[in-house]
């Protein structure tokens, strides 16, 4: 159901898919085309939301977005020239983007083992084989792997997102493996990523705007913002002015159609 709303949303020209039964990906064309791709300008890619509110949302991702957020991850956590990402995470969601795009842009190597987030002995090969500089998954997937014994990657930095990374599942991690970094902002249930209030959106209770907001809204802030759902025209993201004083570019507040 959730394949084929995106489907019918999006309207490809055509789907990469994994082969049935088989590691390899292939090129379906569809009969559908003329997608929104050609319609949004400066559009890096649209991600389509869980669809929890009753139905998947594509949400526009610019250009300028993706680059902002890549050069953030680069400085914090950071990433260097000739190191090593391993990317297993699912296309469909954000993680994988830093995955796919970060160790490139820096010069670095993306170790591509999808497989892996599905198959704990998978991960450990993988890891043992390649010793990836990052490994990035969410708590979920660290509680999975310790659960199953996994022995560490001591020379491995891991980043943590998706999810609230605690205290105590970071002092699980620690002795097997470099340093823990949480790339995800506080939001009063877990650690703080370095930096990552600079980088990422305002919460709904921030100074000033949350009267504006209606309940369970999140107000989202400056240039590696979205663009919201694709099928929206402009003007649908209602705009809250920053305190005075305040230089870190407009509020914004989506609203579902």
């Amino acid at each position: 159901m959730y394949q084929a709303a995106i489907t019918a949303d999006a309207r490809p020209w055509a789907i990469l898919e994994e082969a049935p039964g088989d590691s390899d990906l292939r090129l379906v064309v569809t009969r559908g085309g003329g997608g929104t791709q050609t319609q949004i300008p400066d559009a890096a890619y649209v991600i389509y939301t869980s669809g929890s509110t009753g139905r998947p949302k594509g949400v526009v991702v610019s250009h300028q977005a993706l680059l902002d957020r890549l050069r953030g991850l680069a400085r914090l956590p950071g990433l260097v020239a000739g190191e090593s990402m391993l990317a297993m995470a699912a296309l469909s969601i954000d993680m994988s983007v830093s995955e796919l795009f970060l160790p490139l842009a820096v010069g670095g190597c993306v170790i591509a083992a999808p497989a892996a987030r599905r198959d704990q002995q998978r991960f450990r090969s993988v890891t043992e084989q390649f010793r990836p500089s990052v490994i990035q998954a969410t708590p979920s997937f660290w509680r999975l792997a310790l659960a199953s014994r996994w022995a560490g990657a001591p020379g491995s930095r891991l980043w943590c997102g998706g999810e609230a990374l605690t205290p105590a599942l970071a002092g699980q991690l620690l002795p097997l493996c470099g340093p823990v970094e949480p790339i995800r902002p506080d939001r009063g249930d877990g650690l703080a990523g370095r930096g990552i209030a600079d980088d990422q959106p305002r919460l709904a209770a921030a100074r000033n705007a949350a009267s504006a907001h209606r309940p369970g809204r999140r107000p989202d802030r400056g240039g590696r913002t979205t663009r919201g759902d694709h099928r929206l025209p402009p003007g649908t993201r209602h705009v809250v002015p920053e305190p005075a004083g305040a230089d870190r570019g407009a509020v914004h507040r989506p609203r579902d159609p």
